[in-house]
């Protein structure tokens, strides 16, 4: 009996992880991201104990528990579409005691940002237009910094001209919106 159910969690696992990775259930695929950048993102991040963090397009929770880790921020939010993923980052947020981070199953354009003082992406090119379209349009009266891995901000858009643009160099660039 035992033999059988490894081998239901393990196709469970092997079924969602491609699942992750197709653009067939969600828009953006999930890549990890690389542990090389890690320390370079969380920096570009620069929470402090008031902050509030939301990673939009979260997977695993990799940004999240490491921010809980390295800095004092107040709460970090993941959003995340695919449920296996929000699952993953919950339990290691669970195992990991980082009581001040959960992830949502949601949409990323059904996302109250109300409370976000900072905002972190890993979304894509593809993607990248019609979330800040979604932010510029949503009440964000807190946020004073945007960074994105990988991925450049249009310089075109009401949102980004309301802030000034930094990038960092690690294995990837690391694009960083910060209000003057």
């Amino acid at each position: 009996m035992v033999p059988y159910i490894l081998v239901g969690v393990f196709v469970f696992v092997v079924v969602n992880l491609l699942l992750a990775l197709s653009t067939t259930y969600s828009p953006i695929p999930y890549f990890p991201t690389q542990s090389s950048d890690l320390r370079l993102i969380v920096k570009s991040l620069n929470l402090s104990k008031n902050d509030i963090l939301f990673d939009l397009g979260s997977g695993d929770g990799k940004i999240l528990l490491s921010a809980a880790r390295l800095t004092p921020m107040k709460k970090g939010v993941g959003v995340e579409i695919h449920p296996f993923l929000v699952t993953l980052s919950n339990i290691r947020a669970f195992w990991q005691g980082a009581s001040q981070v959960h992830t949502e199953l949601k949409s990323i354009f059904k996302t109250n940002l109300d409370e976000a003082t900072v905002i972190y992406l890993y979304v894509g090119n593809k993607m990248m237009p019609s979330i800040l379209e979604y932010i510029s349009k949503t009440p964000h009266p807190k946020l004073v910094r945007l960074v994105s891995y990988m991925y450049d901000f249009s310089d075109n858009t009401p949102l980004t001209k309301k802030f000034k643009k930094t990038v960092l160099q690690g294995k990837n660039k690391v694009f960083v919106l910060e209000k003057d």
